[in-house]
């Protein structure tokens, strides 16, 4: 809910009143004792927390979904996915918290707690729908909407969350935006809507893998110098050769997303592509935060109550590690596996494409063939 921030008669506020101190003080009774008072506002601080988390990246995502991005809104879009990051990191340090809590401290409440788990946080649902999560994607047999649905046959509120997770399930997410955003970057100076564009993506592939293979051998043959068996070593190259054709070319074609982020990575250093390095930097610091506050999660949890399971019949701690391996943007953290040194790279067409220039004829042209739209398949994703 937004309010007017220049209202004609604005009220005479106190601190108090501004900040709803008085209710916000009071939404933590009753407790059993002191440790269950901070059991509560922590978690209420979790709460507040993943409030505006979601709120930034609403932001972010409808910044970037458009058809037609202006370079100028990246850095905005950045700085909202920074101010997540650093939520993150936050909470991560706020499980350091809770860690306060000895065993038997949380097990004189712990039964107050019934059924109340963690999993029913439909915030955090709502977080990981919103970032690109998927259903299928999912660990431990755990089924979020199934979950909420039950919830929701005897409790009217839950069955509001479950509606509204359904609709958020399938809005787009900030996978879904940055997807299309990227799968529009020119490669070798050619966009999606190029005749020729299909053509440019897979000579491109063939001139990286040519070089990334030349680059596998030398290291190999530096091994086998200094006294490796030539066979046993290539096996571990040939490796990591297969995962680079396979990771451009699933099933044989080309895979123009992934192209084009191996492409900003390999030419970070490129004008034209800052904007898109920005966001790819920004997406992997992002996702990198949400992994370190899971794992914290889990050894919290693991700290205080051991290997039992949850309150919310989960397997508890193992869940919690098997979430710690969740990658929304799996193609980002991917693409580093097959990266070679710059001075390795096959020559960049048209270099003075991805420039500055001072032609405003060249600079619009770069415009519309950046930010074109193209014909995308959500199913192929980061």
């Amino acid at each position: 809910i937004y309010r007017d921030p220049m209202p004609k008669k604005p009220e005479r506020l106190t601190y108090s009143s501004y900040l709803n101190i008085q209710e916000l003080l009071e939404l933590q009774e009753p407790f059993v004792d002191t440790n269950e008072l901070h059991f509560k506002i922590v978690h209420q601080c979790f709460e507040l927390w993943f409030k505006l988390a979601i709120a930034e990246l609403k932001i972010i995502r409808d910044l970037i979904v458009q058809p037609y991005v202006d370079d100028a809104a990246i850095p905005g879009a950045c700085r909202h996915l920074r101010r997540v990051s650093e939520l993150f990191r936050l909470m991560a340090h706020q499980w350091k918290l809770v860690e306060t809590l000895s065993p038997l401290d949380f097990l004189k409440f712990r039964a107050g707690l019934g059924t109340a788990s963690g999993f029913q946080s439909w915030q955090m649902r709502e977080m990981e729908y919103l970032i690109g999560l998927k259903d299928k994607e999912r660990v431990g047999g755990m089924n979020v909407l199934a979950h909420f649905e039950l919830l929701g046959k005897t409790d009217p509120d839950a069955q509001k969350r479950f509606e509204h997770l359904l609709a958020v399930r399938d809005e787009p997410s900030v996978l879904d935006a940055v997807s299309r955003y990227l799968s529009r970057t020119p490669i070798n100076g050619s966009s999606p809507s190029d005749p020729s564009d299909e053509a440019v993506v897979n000579n491109f592939i063939d001139d990286f893998l040519e070089r990334m293979h030349e680059k596998l051998k030398k290291s190999c043959d530096i091994l086998v110098r200094d006294g490796a068996d030539r066979d046993a070593a290539w096996v571990r190259f040939q490796a990591e050769w297969d995962f680079a054709k396979n990771f451009l070319r699933p099933g044989g074609v080309a895979n123009r997303l992934r192209v084009a982020i191996l492409f900003v990575e390999s030419h970070r250093d490129k004008p034209l592509l800052n904007s898109a390095q920005q966001l790819l930097d920004a997406l992997v610091e992002i996702e990198g935060a949400m992994v370190g506050f899971r794992f914290a999660h889990a050894r919290c949890v693991e700290r205080i109550i051991g290997r039992r399971i949850g309150t919310g019949g989960s397997s508890g701690v193992d869940y919690l590690d098997q979430t710690a391996q969740y990658r929304i943007f799996k193609d980002l953290w991917q693409v580093r596996t097959i990266l070679i040194q710059v001075e390795e790279l096959p020559p960049i067409k048209d270099e003075a494409y991805y420039s500055f220039s001072t032609s405003s004829s060249h600079l619009q042209k770069k415009a519309e063939l950046y930010n074109k739209s193209s014909a995308w398949q959500p199913a192929s994703k980061l």
